[in-house]
């Protein structure tokens, strides 16, 4: 069942720390190759941006632009729900955290600098 609410969205989410990311651009030509190690994929007009734990692009021979560290919202909210993200990327933003954000069907996804993943853990942990 998904949450619309945002107040029972809130008291029932529970961040996980999820792997090291690596936000890389994708050749097309490349794109069979990275399938299987992909975490996450968005094609753009400028290119293929996808998103896979450092260690497979390391081995794919793909140059990070950026290297994140994932966190799950593991709550599951209606796609049409108002707020949770909102709510989360304020929190990190007054701390001065960054924060990018892939959303799927089941949860969303933030993906922060590694040297502050504690602290970020924290301040989402302090919304519920």
């Amino acid at each position: 069942m998904t949450l619309k609410d945002l107040t029972q969205i809130l008291s029932s989410l529970a961040p996980a720390v999820g792997p090291l990311c690596a936000f890389c651009i994708i050749e097309p030509c490349r794109l069979t190759a990275v399938l299987p190690e992909l975490i996450g994929m968005y094609a753009e007009a400028e290119g293929i941006t996808g998103v896979l734990p450092v260690n497979a692009a390391e081995a794919l021979g793909l140059e990070p632009v950026g290297i994140f560290r994932q966190i799950t919202l593991s709550v599951y909210s209606d796609l049409h729900a108002v707020g949770l993200l909102a709510v989360a990327c304020t929190a990190l933003a007054k701390a001065d955290i960054s924060v990018n954000v892939i959303s799927a069907i089941n949860h969303d996804h933030l993906y922060v600098p590694e040297a502050r993943m504690e602290e970020a853990m924290a301040i989402l942990q302090a919304v519920i």
